[in-house]
């Protein structure tokens, strides 16, 4: 009989332990195929399903580095004119694990609407709005760029999806928990402050040319993941 345990070096940490109470989420993941490894849908599927864990585990990575990259940002004040250069390569490493991230969110958008997936969720894709909502980036500028290969877009739109994620463009802030600590003009040019107190956030125009999406990758986060163990959770369920 085919064991998937034989195939991963990823081992159940407390067979005793409740899955809610296993961090991380991709690791809760591969516990869950684990522990249901004997079900048909793992035995007969198994590079198929167990691909979740290798895309929920990819969202956590570059969360966890783009993290990192703010911290080490908001030590750095712009007036710090010696430091320009380091300054500049950490806010272009916050893009690429932005765009990074995007391309394992698309990842997971279309594991959700296979026809597989469909068969034994049929709701799929309406399980998973926060995913769908950030696919815009993904599929306008992350995965190729509309100004590449246009699909429908105009030429404005196109340079407007190319401009938003990349490294020409400026990087927009939302304050952690929704608290406005930017009290003064002082504090709008205190860009330590700014790093410190805010998330970074990137805008794209969307369909309509007065629409535009917004992508905070650690605001969205959260919910992204949960989405994505959820989905993983009832095609188990239901297999």
């Amino acid at each position: 009989m085919f064991k998937l345990k034989t195939f991963t070096s990823i081992r159940d940490p407390d067979p005793k332990k409740p899955l809610d109470e296993i961090f991380p989420i991709s690791l809760r993941t591969a516990t869950l195929l684990l522990r249901n490894q004997d079900k048909e849908i793992i035995e007969a599927n198994c590079i198929r399903v167990f691909g979740a864990v290798d895309m929920i585990g990819g969202l956590e990575y570059h969360c966890d580095n783009l993290k990192e990259i703010a911290k080490k940002r908001s030590k750095i004040s712009s007036r710090s004119c010696e430091r320009d250069e380091e300054r500049w390569e950490l806010e272009r490493n916050c893009r690429h694990e932005a765009v990074a991230y995007l391309n394992r969110v698309g990842q997971l958008f279309h594991f959700a609407d296979s026809k597989w997936v469909k068969k034994l969720v049929p709701n799929s894709t309406d399980l998973i709005p926060a995913i769908s909502r950030c696919k815009i980036f993904r599929d306008k500028h992350a995965a190729h760029r509309s100004i590449d290969k246009p699909r429908g877009d105009d030429d404005h739109a196109q340079k407007n999806q190319a401009w938003g994620l990349s490294s020409l463009s400026g990087i927009g802030f939302a304050p952690i928990g929704g608290v406005k600590t930017i009290k003064s003009v002082e504090d709008l040019f205190d860009d330590k402050k700014l790093w410190c107190d805010h998330y970074v956030t990137f805008q794209m125009r969307g369909k309509d040319h007065e629409e535009f999406v917004h992508f905070c990758l650690e605001e969205e986060h959260p919910q992204i993941i949960a989405e994505a163990y959820n989905l993983v959770e009832m095609l188990v369920a239901n297999g």
